[in-house]
């Protein structure tokens, strides 16, 4: 894998954790968005996935 496709992976990634990020503070003040809450899961299971990718890729 080239170098350029592992720095857009980790972007992707980076993208994914502030989506994260911003979705937990959300939520701390609106914890009965059941939508928001699903988004939330979606990602967080986006972002497990990515980094198992990555490990295998990257850090082998």
């Amino acid at each position: 894998m080239k170098m350029a496709d592992n720095n857009t992976k980790l972007e992707n990634l980076n993208e994914v954790s502030l989506m994260l990020n911003d979705l937990a503070v959300y939520l701390d003040r609106h914890p009965s968005d059941e939508q928001a809450a699903g988004w939330f899961e979606t990602y967080h299971v986006t972002r497990e996935e990515m980094l198992k990718e990555l490990e295998k890729e990257i850090w082998k």
